[in-house]
C-alpha cells in the first residue's frame, strides 16, 4: 500500500473513531432521559420513550438500536445510577415506601443509606422510597426530626412537609411538622437550606427559624436559640409562649397518655418554661398547673384538662 492509501485508511479510521466518540457522548448526555424513563412501570415503554426522543435529537446514523441500547446500559452501569441492580428489574420495580416510627416515650436514631443521620422525636414518622440514594434523596416527615445531612452536590436532600419542602446539600437542621398543628417550622443549626412553598422560596442561615402557616401559606423568619429547638434530643423541651395544645401533644408522646380538653379555650393558653422527660408525669403536670390557670383531672383512661 502506498503512502496515500495508508493515509486514507488512517483518516477513515480516525473519522470512525470520532463518530463513535460523539455518538457515545450524545448517549451520555441523554442519561437524564433514561432516568425519566425509569419512572414508567413497563420497561418496553421506557426504552421506546428514550429511544424516540434521542432519535429526534441526535440521529444515530450507523449505530444500530441494539448497539445504542448496549452503550446506554454500559454508561449507566459505569456512572453508578443503577449500580448493583439489574436495569430491567429497576424499571419493573414499583416505587415502595418504608415508614420508620419512633415509639411513644422514646427517641429513635437511624442512619439512612446515604450516611445521613436522623433523630426522630417520640411518635414521629419518617418515610422514604426504595429509590432513596439512587434516583433521589427524598424523605417525608410527620412529627419532628433532627437531620444531619451528608453533603452531595449532585443529589440534593429534600424533606417533604406536605405543601412545602426543604432542599439541602449538607447541613444540620430541625424540622417540626405535625398534621394536627397549623404551623410547621425549620430551625437551621449549620449550613444552608432552601424552604419552598407555593408562594415563594427562602434561604435561611444558621440561627434562623422559618415558620409557615399551613392555612395561609404565610412565611416568617426570625432569629432563635437553636439549642432550645434541639434539646428534645436529650429529653428536654423548651416552650416560649407556645400554646397548651402544643405542650399537651408532646406530653402525650413522651408519657403515652391521652389528654382531653374540657373546652377549646384552654387549648390556646400560653406556656413558657422547660419540661424534662426524666421527671414523672405528675411532677410535670403540677408545674404546668402552677404557671397556667388549668387543672388536670384523671377521667377514665384519659387526663381531662379544665380551667
Amino acid at each position: 500500500m502506498d503512502d496515500k492509501g495508508m493515509q486514507n485508511t488512517c483518516d477513515e479510521s480516525g473519522i470512525a473513531k470520532d463518530a463513535d466518540f460523539f455518538a457515545v457522548k450524545k448517549i451520555y448526555e441523554a442519561k437524564d432521559l433514561v432516568f425519566l424513563a425509569s419512572q414508567i412501570r413497563r420497561p418496553e415503554e421506557a426504552w421506546k420513550k428514550v429511544y424516540s426522543r434521542i432519535r429526534r435529537r441526535h440521529p444515530l446514523r450507523n449505530i444500530s438500536y441494539w448497539q445504542y441500547a448496549a452503550a446506554v446500559l454500559a454508561i449507566i452501569l459505569t456512572i453508578g445510577v443503577f449500580a448493583d441492580k439489574n436495569v430491567r428489574q429497576y424499571f419493573l420495580d414499583p416505587e415502595q415506601f418504608t415508614s420508620i416510627i419512633a415509639p411513644l416515650g422514646d427517641v429513635k436514631n437511624l442512619t439512612l443509606t446515604d450516611g445521613t443521620d436522623v433523630l426522630l422525636n417520640s411518635g414521629s414518622v419518617l418515610r422514604y422510597s426504595n429509590r432513596f440514594g439512587k434516583a433521589n434523596r427524598h424523605v417525608i416527615i410527620e412529627g419532628e426530626a433532627l437531620f444531619k445531612v451528608i453533603k452531595d452536590d449532585k443529589n440534593a436532600f429534600t424533606v417533604d412537609l406536605g405543601k412545602s419542602k426543604v432542599i439541602v446539600h449538607g447541613t444540620t437542621f430541625n424540622v417540626k411538622n405535625y398534621s394536627s398543628v397549623d404551623i410547621c417550622e425549620v430551625v437551621l443549626v449549620e449550613g444552608s437550606v432552601e424552604y419552598l412553598n407555593s408562594q415563594k422560596n427562602i434561604f435561611i442561615v444558621p440561627g434562623e427559624r422559618i415558620s409557615e402557616s399551613k392555612t395561609s401559606g404565610e412565611l416568617v423568619v426570625d432569629k432563635v436559640d437553636t439549642e432550645k429547638y434541639t434539646s428534645w434530643t436529650s429529653g428536654k423541651a423548651y416552650f416560649d409562649n407556645q400554646s397548651l395544645l402544643e405542650l399537651v401533644m408532646l406530653l402525650e408522646k413522651w408519657y403515652h397518655v391521652d389528654f382531653e380538653f374540657a373546652n377549646d379555650t384552654t387549648k390556646s393558653y400560653k406556656f413558657t418554661g422547660m419540661i424534662n422527660r426524666e421527671q414523672t408525669l405528675d411532677y410535670t403536670l403540677k408545674m404546668i398547673e402552677m404557671t397556667n390557670k388549668v387543672k388536670f383531672v384523671k377521667k377514665g383512661g384519659k387526663m381531662l384538662i379544665t380551667n
